[in-house]
């Protein structure tokens, strides 16, 4: 698959700090994860077009075209808190956007909580846990909404404010009533490591 077919044609528009930016991206670690991700999503997604909202999703290098493949959403609801990542993202996908509607927003995901939690998702990705406060936090309107979410032990980087030693670490800051998958992979210098479920209210 052809990840960003018109990336040839943005490259040389970017500036230094931005090539290097981007290209962390886009390094083996990132589409190990990715795939990762939307192998296992695939598998327990049961909507045939869902809307899928991406939470802290940079430039989207990998996880938008890897869900346009696994999961056809009809509608990507993007996510992230810096507009300058937000711009480059919308021209990296802008290939795609006569397939699924794109929504982006530009807000941090602490103080806009509330009204994230308001829009309707079938699908919440999140692969930068490491960044924020807990999901727990994360509710989304659709009572059926399924999450995966993805953190890392790495306490090394001075954004990771927000680290896991293991994937029932993880877990627990998910609020999950109903834990469907949780396992990790070993990336280098540092371990990944991921949960599926959902928060539906379970009759006891």
């Amino acid at each position: 698959m052809n990840i960003l077919p018109n990336l040839a044609q943005i490259l040389p528009t970017l500036d230094s700090e931005t090539l290097y930016d981007l290209s962390s991206s886009l390094t083996e670690n990132q589409q190990r994860s990715k795939e990762w991700l939307m192998t296992m999503v695939s598998w327990f997604s049961e909507e045939t077009r869902p809307v899928v909202m991406i939470l802290g999703g940079w430039y989207g290098s990998y996880i938008v075209p890897m869900c346009m493949k696994e999961l056809n959403p009809s509608k990507i609801i993007f996510i992230d808190k810096d507009q300058k990542v937000i711009s480059l993202a919308k021209r990296l996908h802008h290939y795609s956007s006569t397939h699924v509607k794109f929504e982006y927003m530009c807000c941090d995901i602490e103080t806009n909580i509330n009204r994230i939690n308001s829009i309707y998702a079938d699908v919440v990705l999140n692969t930068s846990c490491e960044h924020m406060f807990d999901m727990s936090n994360v509710e989304n309107t659709n009572p059926d909404c399924l999450y995966a979410f993805q953190s890392c032990d790495n306490k090394e980087d001075p954004g990771h404010i927000n680290t896991v030693a293991s994937s029932k670490e993880l877990l627990k800051q998910s609020g999950f009533t109903e834990e469907l998958y949780d396992s990790f992979i070993p990336l280098n210098h540092k371990n990944r490591y991921m949960v599926i479920g959902t928060k539906r209210i379970i009759n006891s």
